[in-house]
């Protein structure tokens, strides 16, 4: 359902693009019902013109007013009502199922495009504001209201509008005269909008970062009471509260004056409609069906206001999806190639993250990782050591060379093919708020429960899950925060080894845990890394010294590759790694 360029669509169009599937169903059944349902709404209308018509005639000396002819009417108003009801009912089944479809559908287009989106985009992009998207935003685009809204505002005052003029122009146009004015400050009004609905949401966003900001450094803020960031949030609380009080209020005096303008129109057609009555030129029965009409045309006019503010706040919603669903993803191929085995190459890969060439991170890197070896890479910070597990993980698409896997390049492998071929476990491990069973098979969610508890025995973990009520399925909440870093990068690891794919890259993958855990986990590794390419990327030098190949990076190239005792004396900036660490 993706629309590039979504945000700059005029209101309709725009809505029927975030509509998504939920057009066909509209059209087929839900305008059907909604007109059926406008129409059964003039019954009460029709029924009360019915008996006034018949008052009137039999005051100038016409047919008599009789029980029958009252019961007759009442009956029809009872029929209409029950129709009504039915009407109403089945519209807004009808209806509503599409709005909750729409509205799930574009969450889930936007979550699906985040996916495929390089890690870019989260930098330019922060948290706070895809979260508020998500959440908050979508689910507020009026998918439910909207189609009765513009059904009553265009639809029945057109037909009204017409059936007025053909009976007599010049009442028709006495109610109506309040209309231009209507028009203009209903205009006046959107600009409000306008400005009101983009603050609302600028200051909805900046709000949301610094909750985020705060809820993170908790922490460091309550050693720290005194400080200024202590009170960003209140102050950020006391904008978002004035913004939204700008946003229900500023426009209020203006809709007032248009609903006042519009119904100056049943002034003018009283005062037009007694001289013209009192000079013969209309009937009784004319006037009081145009007084009649005038109520039912006047209502629905003025929901043309509320329909500006929907349109504004639209127009924002759309905007920051329109981010998103513009935003360039990761090519795919039509056919995704196949790998021969799980050779990991890096081909004269040259990347930057931000397009200038001032910035480049990697410059023509070039290292293979054989199947059933473990192969480190080491270097300073900033070298570019994270920035090849990305690479390797297709998080990113290289500026020029090529990543490859059995001889495929990432790009013709696809994504979804990478990401079951690539595991990678990251130094920032994140849980989901689920059962500790649902994170570990994550990535392999038919895995046998024999199964999930080797992997985590693999990971030297199995004891810690052992000792958690509930044991695999004890719930993790908030990330995991009831367990130590240590052991939670430790089930970290145990989801991919279960994953069992063939290619596993450990990004500072021991970083969190004790030396004597450490060493039982490089121990479960060397154990697993049969037929598996197995990049490791760590700091502490003493823990690779074993692998079968260390790859030593420097200012974003590759400056040796070897064994220990062979980068010790080829390798200088490995050997002032290991006099940092007093090796």
């Amino acid at each position: 359902m993706v629309r590039p360029g979504v945000g700059e669509l005029g209101f309709l169009a725009q809505w029927r693009a975030l509509l998504g599937r939920g057009r066909r169903d509209l059209l087929r059944r839900g305008l059907p019902r909604l007109l059926l349902e406008g129409t059964v709404r003039s019954v009460p209308l029709a029924a009360v013109f019915l008996l006034l018509d018949a008052a009137v005639r039999q005051q100038n000396a016409g047919p008599a007013l009789t029980h029958g002819y009252v019961w007759g009417v009442t009956g029809f108003l009872a029929a209409g009502l029950v129709l009504r009801l039915i009407a109403v009912d089945r519209t807004n089944t009808v209806i509503w199922s599409i709005a909750t479809r729409a509205k799930a559908d574009l969450q889930l287009s936007v979550v699906e495009r985040l996916r495929r989106v390089p890690l870019g985009f989260f930098s330019r992009v922060d948290n706070g504001r895809i979260s508020t998207l998500v959440t908050n935003d979508t689910v507020m685009i009026d998918f439910q209201n909207l189609p009765q809204m513009l059904t009553g505002a265009f639809l029945q005052p057109v037909y009204v509008s017409v059936a007025l003029l053909v009976i007599d122009w010049r009442l028709a146009l006495a109610a109506l005269v309040g209309m231009p004015v209507f028009f203009l400050l209903t205009a006046w009004s959107d600009r409000i909008y306008h400005r009101v609905f983009t603050d609302v949401h600028r200051t909805r966003a900046e709000t949301s970062l610094i909750l985020i900001e705060q809820a993170r450094g908790a922490a460091a803020l309550r050693a720290h009471p005194d400080s200024a960031l202590a009170g960003r949030y209140r102050d950020a609380v006391e904008r978002l509260r004035a913004a939204s009080v700008r946003m229900s209020v500023r426009a209020a005096p203006v809709t007032a004056l248009a609903a006042i303008a519009v119904e100056l129109g049943l002034v003018v057609l009283i005062v037009v409609g007694a001289a013209l009555y009192a000079a013969g030129s209309v009937s009784a029965t004319v006037l009081l069906m145009f007084l009649l009409l005038s109520l039912v045309l006047y209502q629905p006019v003025q929901e043309l206001t509320t329909l500006a503010g929907y349109r504004r706040n639209q127009e924002q919603i759309a905007r920051k999806i329109g981010e998103v669903w513009d935003a360039p993803v990761l090519s795919e191929p039509v056919r995704p190639a196949e790998p021969a085995d799980a050779e990991l190459r890096f081909e004269n890969v040259r990347f930057t993250y931000t397009g200038a060439e001032s910035d480049l991170v990697l410059d023509g890197v070039d290292f293979t990782c054989r199947p059933g070896t473990i192969t480190a890479l080491v270097g300073a910070s900033g070298s570019g050591k994270t920035t090849v597990a990305n690479l390797a993980a297709r998080l990113w698409d290289v500026d020029s060379g090529a990543v490859r896997i059995g001889g495929a390049d990432l790009r013709e492998l696809g994504s979804d093919r990478v990401m079951g071929l690539v595991t990678t476990v990251h130094q920032d491990v994140y849980l989901f708020d689920g059962t500790v069973r649902f994170n570990v098979t994550l990535g392999r969610p038919e895995a046998s429960e024999e199964e999930v508890w080797a992997a985590l025995a693999a990971a030297q973990c199995d004891d810690v899950v052992r000792a958690l009520p509930g044991g695999l399925d004890h719930h993790l909440a908030d990330g995991g925060s009831g367990l130590s870093g240590g052991q939670r990068q430790r089930l970290s690891i145990a989801r991919a080894l279960l994953k069992d794919s063939p290619v596993l890259i450990l990004d500072e993958a021991v970083a969190a845990v004790d030396p004597q855990t450490e060493a039982r986990i490089q121990e479960a590794l060397a154990r697993l890394v049969a037929g598996r390419t197995t990049v490791v990327i760590a700091h502490r030098l003493d823990t690779v010294r074993e692998v079968d190949r260390i790859v030593v990076l420097a200012g974003g190239a590759v400056e040796a590759a070897g064994t220990h005792e062979e980068l010790v004396t080829t390798s200088p900036t490995y050997r002032a790694l290991l006099e940092a660490h007093g090796s």
